[in-house]
């Protein structure tokens, strides 16, 4: 036992260290392939042209950007676009973005990020898999299995052809769920329903086409297995964690399905669903396009080959004896294998296009041969079936054994040599992807409102201008969500933002909300009358988008709240069972939950919990898109609350103020300072007289606005926001800010 044991261990211990260099031999070449020197003599690393990487890369930079000005989840990309903006973040999911930011925080590189993130999506598919196959086989068949899916042809077609990092980070998530559904289905635990909601959840949040195709493969294995055991208590339970799953991920695919009407794409129009199925007609030509296309047939022919092979052999090797196993209701994990493999591979066909027709939304999940990445995993797990009854069966002659063993070793070698000469060695032949100098130079039409003139048909303007010319304008803040420009008019104009405008974007006119108006071509304008105004613009949470984050909130909380109760149950089932029966108990875990005070507590508790985070939550997203505006009273009201001490911060707001005066001065210049403060010291008239008449300082009304734009021992400087000196600069004495 000893040994069997110690063998088992080395095996895991192999699979692991196997697993990483497979990992990095893998992705090295996407990254490290392609290199030049630069002029002063340091490396500048390439990547090779892929479909989509190039967006997913300035992408990323913008949500960073967002992330950094203080937006927990940014949802407009501001300098894409030449500037005008682009709707991209109400629509992606945000997995990606926050792992990239997380990681460029650390590697401060974005090159070093993606390698370091995608040679970790790598790894983790392995080991999600093999913990899934290592619930029903032995660790040398769930080995060679999660290796298997780690170098699936599509797996690599998805990096190097594609570039489609969420895709790719999203094989890590289908293994996970599948186990804690057989988990959930045989034991029934609440940590159960909790683990797979979550797993189900942050794949939605990672990579919607995939996560939505996967979610109809899990709907018919809920309704088959229900079906084929009798027990329709499993479908219940699928149904509960994905509705918990789903609420988790509310706060991005609720905005992104109620809002997506309002914007313009094209992906759905370019590539129809039912046009992209594979039909294995030879792709004619010559080049790169062709050369993914017959990949493509290349990868669902062995995807195919490969199913059928495996389930031969494991027809052959399946003892005829196993009238206990068949007489069982309960549906064995093999053909649990063989049917989703089948379904999910026949779903890439032509001949499915009447069941797809039948599915909701499925045009989101184009193109419809995405379903091979689903069908690849069930294929694994019939893989490592195989090899585990290879091990197993005596019941055959050698050469029986050594048959099958050849089948599916040359199953296995057949998809490697595709996977490494078609979906690594071909791509790297193609052309380096070199990035535009900026996310300004980007210009993509996809995902920008609803007729809106198309970026590339609009002028490269200034941020702000006015209609008609002539106003004064000046811009003190253009962050990617929040802008604020101060505007001088003779007459009544219109101050045009260079910005698309769009539901969420809200203007305020001296603090005060106006509407957001639109030129011909879907631009931002704010009509502003004669006089000196400050106009603030931020992209503010809608109701959908507070309500969404509500939900998600609500469903973290009850993944968290089921977890501990259901440890809190276990823990008191362990404790009864020293003076119980412990078979009643396993069999009556549920009852002890009623029947007890410390897990009845836990749930109420839980359930507080998650009541008082949702109103949290609601007040803060309720409140968030007003909280910065510069001229909010709020944010008056929390200036005027106290003195703001000796700590300045640079671009925050504060209030001229002194107690019982109607007016407070501002020097112009720092001599001009000095000047006024001996001015003041000795309570010479004459002398603060002089320097307000000649213009060397000026005479504010108590209590207006300004902004701290320098600050030094006992004075500041700062730019006057309000009133008849709007955007003249000097200095005060610190004490006279509050």
């Amino acid at each position: 036992m000893l040994k069997s044991f110690l063998r088992s261990k080395g095996l895991v211990v192999s699979f692991i260290i196997i697993s990483i260099f497979t990992s990095v031999a893998a992705v090295a070449p996407f990254y490290f392939s392609r290199s030049e020197k630069a002029p002063d003599g340091h490396t500048i690393r390439h990547l090779i042209a892929t479909h989509d990487l190039w967006i997913h890369l300035h992408m990323m930079d913008q949500f960073d950007k967002g992330l950094r000005s203080g937006v927990l989840y940014p949802r407009w990309a501001a300098e894409i676009n030449h500037g005008y903006g682009i709707l991209s973040f109400l629509y992606y999911p945000p997995g990606i973005f926050y792992l990239s930011s997380a990681t460029h925080a650390v590697v401060n590189d974005w090159h070093v990020s993606l390698f370091i993130i995608t040679l970790l999506a790598l790894f983790g598919s392995g080991l999600a898999l093999y913990k899934l196959a290592r619930t029903f086989y032995g660790p040398l068949g769930s080995s060679i299995a999660a290796l298997f899916y780690m170098l699936l042809p599509m797996h690599m077609l998805d990096l190097y052809w594609r570039g489609g990092l969420p895709q790719f980070i999203g094989y890590v998530f289908p293994p996970l769920t599948i186990y804690f559904a057989f988990k959930l289905v045989r034991e029934g635990a609440l940590r159960y329903y909790a683990a797979f909601a979550f797993c189900y959840g942050v794949h939605i949040l990672t990579h919607f086409p995939i996560a939505l195709m996967f979610s109809y493969a899990l709907v018919f294995l809920a309704v088959v297995w229900a079906w084929k055991e009798r027990n329709w208590r499993i479908a219940a339970r699928f149904g509960l964690s994905m509705a918990l799953g789903q609420v988790l991920s509310a706060i991005y695919w609720l905005p992104a399905a109620t809002e997506a009407k309002y914007a313009y794409e094209y992906t759905t129009s370019l590539f129809p669903y039912h046009l992209s199925y594979i039909t294995l007609v030879p792709v004619a030509g010559a080049g790169p396009a062709y050369d993914f296309g017959q990949t493509l047939n290349y990868i669902f022919a062995f995807q195919a080959l490969t199913l059928i092979v495996t389930i031969l052999v494991l027809r052959k090797l399946s003892p005829k004896s196993d009238a206990t196993d068949r007489s069982s209701r309960e549906w064995s994990p093999r053909s649990i294998w063989m049917t989703m493999a089948i379904a999910t591979t026949f779903m890439t066909t032509s001949y499915s296009v009447y069941i797809s027709k039948l599915l909701p939304k499925i045009e989101v999940a184009v193109p419809s041969w995405r379903w091979l990445a689903v069908a690849g995993m069930f294929t694994c797990l019939l893989i490592a079936a195989a090899i585990d009854k290879l091990q197993q069966n005596k019941a055959y002659s050698s050469r029986v054994i050594w048959a099958c063993r050849g089948a599916i070793g040359a199953v296995i070698l057949t998809s490697l040599v595709l996977s490494i000469q078609k979906s690594v060695i071909r791509p790297l032949a193609n052309e380096t992807y070199y990035p535009a100098a900026t996310a300004y130079d980007v210009v993509e039409s996809s995902w920008t409102p609803k007729a809106a003139t198309y970026p590339q048909e609009l002028p490269d303007t200034p941020l702000a201008m006015s209609d008609p010319p002539g106003a004064t304008i000046e811009i003190s803040k253009w962050k990617p969500q929040q802008r604020e420009i101060f505007v001088k008019a003779d007459q009544t104009t219109l101050i045009r933002l260079k910005t698309y405008n769009f539901r969420g974007w809200t203007a305020r006119l001296d603090g005060q909300i106006v509407p957001m108006l639109s030129d011909k071509d879907g631009i931002q304008q704010v009509e502003v009358p004669p006089g000196t105004h400050t106009i603030s613009a931020t992209f503010e949470n809608t109701a959908v988008h507070s309500v969404s984050a509500v939900l998600s909130t609500i469903g973290l909380l009850a993944i968290v709240a089921m977890t501990f109760a259901g440890r809190a149950i276990r823990q008191q089932i362990h404790e009864q069972s020293a003076d119980r029966d412990s078979s009643i108990q396993s069999h009556k875990p549920v009852s002890a939950l009623f029947a007890s005070i410390p897990s009845r507590r836990s749930v109420v508790i839980a359930l507080i919990v998650v009541a008082i985070g949702s109103v949290a939550v609601f007040v803060a997203t309720r409140s968030s898109g007003s909280a910065n505006q510069p001229g909010a009273n709020s944010k008056n009201k929390n200036r005027n609350s106290g003195p703001l001490g000796s700590a300045l911060n640079v671009d925050s707001d504060a209030h001229l103020f002194l107690e019982g005066r109607d007016s407070v001065m501002v020097a112009v210049d720092e001599n001009a300072s000095n000047e006024m403060v001996t001015a003041i010291s000795n309570r010479d008239q004459n002398a603060i007289d002089s320097l307000i008449e000649s213009g060397r300082a000026l005479n504010a009304v108590n209590n207006t606005r300004v902004r701290v734009l320098q600050a030094a021992t006992g004075r500041v400087k700062v730019r006057i926001l309000e009133g008849p000196h709007m955007m003249a600069e000097g200095w005060v004495l610190e004490r006279w800010l509050r």
